[in-house]
């Protein structure tokens, strides 16, 4: 049991020895001005516990309560001890966490659990790489088929696709740069920046595929001077709307701000700049769209 608190005590960002409350150490100490084998064991910390400074060491102790058929008396059932730690950031507390549970499964027999009270945060934290990997491979997945049952062009949707991509990893990385953490509040906001983005690049792309010129240099000068105009409209009134809310003193509400902002500042330069040279360098050859009823 001491080995497992050493090795508890000596683990990053520990306070050491110094911040670790246990009454079992106490109790060696104590134990040892008393000559007697374990068989007195119990009996001996009663005595502990008895001793007026020593008393604020039975709120630790849960003792069972034996039944009438069993011998001997009661037992510690179960017991807590602390140790302090100094963490300032979460991403250090989740994998101290990890750290803390390894060490305690290496001593099956004490039953040990690691207890916080942000364990419950800690464990959305690891959770939430899984989660948001799995989240976001099915928002691409769902934006891929809307793409391909809108546009019927393979090379403009494969184009349109990794813009989006690369605005979503755009987005996540500013967020990053910006101070963001990996909580459920950053989580939410990148899987919403994955619908916002689709007004931008798909928007463009789709018009792109349907206009009837068949040189790619007028097929991107019909598809600009169409859709140009309405997606800087819409980029600029969300960003009027949400701008003010980086004002706000609440960190969920400046999130869903830097967000938006990001967003539409990735769009605006994926949707009217990279998409329309990438799609006129490497799918110049895409076929111009038929009017089924013509003029």
């Amino acid at each position: 049991m001491l080995e497992m608190v050493r090795e508890l005590e000596s683990t990053p960002y520990s306070m050491g020895p110094n911040s670790t409350n246990f009454w079992l150490a106490e109790f060696n100490n104590y134990r040892q001005f008393f000559f007697q084998d374990d068989s007195k064991f119990y009996d001996t910390l009663k005595s502990f516990l008895q001793v007026s400074f020593n008393s604020h060491w039975e709120t630790d102790l849960v003792w069972n309560t034996p039944d009438k058929s069993s011998k001997g008396g009661s037992k510690v059932d179960k017991f807590v001890f602390t140790t302090a730690f100094k963490i300032s950031d979460w991403n250090v507390r989740t994998s101290l966490l990890l750290t803390w549970r390894n060490i305690t499964s290496k001593y099956p027999e004490f039953e040990a659990l690691v207890f916080d009270e942000n364990n419950f945060y800690s464990d959305q934290m690891l959770e939430l790489q899984s989660t948001i990997l799995s989240s976001l491979g099915t928002a691409i997945l769902t934006l891929i088929t809307v793409c391909v049952l809108f546009i019927a062009e393979p090379s403009i949707v494969f184009w349109v696709v990794c813009t989006l991509i690369s605005m979503d990893i755009g987005t996540a990385g500013f967020l990053s740069l910006w101070g963001a953490d990996l909580d459920p509040t950053t989580v939410v906001n990148i899987l919403m920046s994955i619908g916002q983005c689709i007004d931008f690049a798909t928007h463009v792309g789709y018009r792109i595929y349907r206009s009837e010129h068949a040189d790619p240099d007028e097929r991107i000068k019909d598809a600009m001077g169409a859709i140009g105009w309405p997606v800087v409209q819409a980029g600029s009134s969300s960003l009027l709307a949400i701008v003010v809310m980086l004002m706000v003193p609440s960190s969920a509400v400046r999130m869903f701000a830097r967000t938006s902002v990001l967003v539409v500042g990735t769009g605006f330069f994926h949707g009217l700049l990279v998409l329309p040279i990438i799609i006129r360098s490497f799918a110049s050859n895409a076929k111009a769209h038929v009017p089924t009823h013509p003029h």
